[in-house]
């Protein structure tokens, strides 16, 4: 058994994070091609909305965001 604790983000952080990286895509001049890039940037920025889009709902009823609402505030039901 691993004494590792599982990393956890909240939805603000990891949506931050996407943001950031579509960003960087967007910014970098590497030998990348621009579609390429601009896929990856797109996916991400999608990443991020949907990650805000959750946290709104979680703001207004944590229920909202778990798969098996009717199992919330069960810890085991999945997110």
């Amino acid at each position: 058994m691993s004494s590792r604790k599982p990393i956890k983000f909240d939805l603000m952080t990891n949506a931050t994070d996407s943001l950031s990286n579509a960003v960087e895509l967007l910014a970098l001049n590497e030998s990348r091609t621009d579609h390429r890039r601009l896929k990856q940037a797109i996916t991400s920025c999608a990443h991020c909305v949907e990650l805000l889009l959750k946290e709104r709902l979680r703001r207004v009823n944590p229920a909202f965001v778990w798969e098996n609402v009717d199992r919330y505030p069960n810890l085991d039901a999945p997110l």
